[in-house]
């Protein structure tokens, strides 16, 4: 008998540090209809990505680092 990860996880949040990745979860969530995971994802800007340190619109003027933090302590 395998492990079986839907019964197993059960995250309170899962944040990405990158777009490309959190896209990839977001396409197979939506196949596999797993919407109860995708209210938990967040994603923000790659550490390595000139938008870690520079403000950003979509987030309030605030940095990809900032908006990390903020998600953090919001659990």
């Amino acid at each position: 008998m395998g492990w079986n990860w839907r019964k197993q996880l059960q995250p309170a949040l899962i944040v990405f540090v990158s777009k490309k990745t959190y896209e990839s979860f977001v396409r197979v969530a939506e196949a596999e209809r797993t919407t109860a995971l995708l209210a938990k994802t967040k994603s923000v800007p790659h550490p390595n990505s000139t938008w870690w340190n520079r403000g950003i619109a979509q987030y309030e003027g605030r940095s990809g680092k900032e908006e990390l933090q903020r998600i953090l302590k919001s659990v």
